[in-house]
């Protein structure tokens, strides 16, 4: 049984793995650090709000198990409310999405340059960093 949910289902989210982490094992770095919650959920929405549009669509070209390739095309078509094949994008209107994400990790550079630490909210990765780092 999954302490997290109090149900026999594995929990897949990192988000809600993440909070639970940081609650049950407090005297640990944290991926939440007190008072940078608020911040973290506004950029992880922002970050996959952004990658995933283009970058969805083509992770299972690149996935080796044959169920995996299932499991990630089932659930990712589930939340997207259409097929992965009618996500993908492509043509010119592949390019100018590039061209946004080169924007965005512009953006994002200046952002990581204003901490002096170099993560996001001080000098040890948090949950923001982990969000990035899954689509570097």
């Amino acid at each position: 049984m999954c302490t997290l949910t109090g149900q026999t289902k594995p929990v897949t989210d990192s988000y809600a793995i993440a909070e639970y982490l940081d609650a049950h094992h407090p005297n640990t770095p944290q991926a939440f650090p007190k008072g940078t919650e608020a911040l973290q959920v506004v950029f992880y929405r922002f970050i996959n709000e952004k990658m995933a549009a283009v970058l969805v669509p083509c992770i299972p070209g690149i996935l080796d198990k044959k169920s995996s390739v299932e499991y990630f095309t089932r659930t990712r078509t589930e939340e997207l409310g259409k097929s992965l094949e009618e996500a993908r994008l492509e043509g010119q209107y592949l390019e100018k999405v590039w061209e946004r994400i080169r924007a965005l990790f512009d953006e994002l550079e200046s952002w990581y340059a204003k901490s002096k630490a170099g993560f996001l909210v001080g000098d040890e990765p948090s949950f923001g960093d982990f969000t990035l780092a899954r689509y570097l």
